[in-house]
């Protein structure tokens, strides 16, 4: 059976069960273990890389109400993961009853097993800065 979390990068599929294992994967291994002035540092780097052909600007905070067009929010590893979605070349793939990303969504008329949350990650990310 398929796992819950499914990433396809240049035609290659991962598979993830836990939100921590995307974070080792797409962020760092050592992820959890870094302070939270590592974490930034290694976000903002790796958003720098993942968004060379794309005019973004790499932000920590975000205000509730303000447009996220053109940014890149390295806040923490969800915003991280979210604005990658938006700029990069990643799909992300997640099981309709899963709830990592898609919590926040109304999942009623999703006729198939999985969500691609590529879809829906400016929408999500919104909704995530204003929550937080």
């Amino acid at each position: 059976m398929l796992k819950r979390l499914i990433i396809i990068e240049n035609g290659k599929e991962y598979q993830f069960e836990t939100l921590e294992e995307i974070v080792k994967a797409l962020i760092d291994e050592n992820y959890y273990e870094m302070t939270q002035e590592e974490r930034i540092k290694k976000m903002k780097m790796l958003a720098l890389a993942n968004s060379i052909n794309n005019k973004v600007e790499i932000v920590q905070e975000v205000l509730k109400d303000s447009n996220i067009e053109g940014k890149f929010v390295v806040k923490d590893e969800i915003t991280y993961i979210l604005s990658l979605l938006i700029v990069s070349r990643i799909m992300l793939l997640e099981r309709k009853d899963s709830d990592i990303f898609t919590a926040e969504m109304d999942k009623s008329k999703v006729k198939d097993n999985y969500i691609i949350v590529n879809t829906f990650a400016k929408m999500l990310l919104e909704r995530y800065i204003r929550k937080v």
